[in-house]
């Protein structure tokens, strides 16, 4: 990924949304530079609650979870908005890691699509919500 340059604001400027997709990716660069300088180990769960009926399936749910990723990407996830399907464990299957992962983050490919495609590379999907002012 290239630098990001700040972005400078100016009055009468015509705003579109690529003057705020380069000051998130600006300022997104210093918390990662930042963080990176803090320690090396900077990352993981904040929260994490497994759905224990799913477990009971032999699937491992997320209910909630919250964290940092190694790259300094924060994560919110909760399974009645976009949570990851449930994975499904053999039973054979014993003593393995399960990660919560994104994909890299690359210059020139989409990083948010708006909707579902499997064969996508894309991080984040978008999803409808109805916020309070």
């Amino acid at each position: 990924m290239t630098k990001a340059e700040k972005v400078v604001w100016t009055e009468g400027m015509f705003l579109r949304p690529h003057h705020f997709q380069r000051t998130e990716s600006y300022l997104l660069n210093h918390v990662r530079e930042w963080g990176a300088l803090q320690r090396s180990y900077l990352w993981g769960f904040l929260d994490l609650e497994l759905d224990e009926a799913m477990l009971r399936q032999g699937c491992i749910a997320l209910s909630y979870c919250s964290g940092l990723l190694p790259d300094g990407t924060f994560f919110q996830v909760r399974s009645d908005r976009n949570g990851p399907a449930p994975l499904k464990i053999p039973d054979n299957l014993t003593n393995e890691k399960v990660v919560l992962a994104l994909p890299v983050r690359r210059g020139g490919r989409e990083e948010v699509i708006f909707s579902e495609e499997q064969s996508s590379l894309a991080r984040f999907i978008t999803f409808g919500h109805e916020g309070e002012d």
